[in-house]
Formats: C-alpha cells, sequence, structure tokens
C-alpha cells in the first residue's frame, strides 16, 4: 500500500513537470509571435534564442 501512495506523488510531479514546460514553451512562442521580427525566421530564431538562455 505504501508504494501506491510514492507512485501518486511521483504521477503527480511529472504532471507538474509536464504542465510547466507547457507554460513555458507557449509563453516563448507567445512572445515570439507578439514581436514578429521577421516572419518564421525570427519566430524561431527568438524562441531559440530564449531556450538558450534558459537553458544555460
Amino acid at each position: 500500500m505504501e508504494n501506491l501512495i510514492y507512485e501518486k506523488g511521483t504521477q503527480s510531479l511529472e504532471w507538474l513537470g509536464l504542465a510547466a514546460l507547457l507554460i513555458l514553451v507557449l509563453g516563448n512562442v507567445s512572445t515570439a509571435v507578439s514581436s514578429q521580427l521577421g516572419g518564421i525566421t525570427g519566430i524561431i530564431t527568438s524562441i531559440i534564442k530564449k531556450i538558450t538562455t534558459i537553458v544555460g
């Protein structure tokens, strides 16, 4: 029974991490789209720069 409690906690953390990742990606995409420097190329460049600064 104890393992079931840990599995539920682990699953909750996985969903939380997935939600955080989704929010991060959507935030980056919305920021890139709002600035639209040079069409699709500018959007992709902006996303890559933001991911690079986040990752380090």
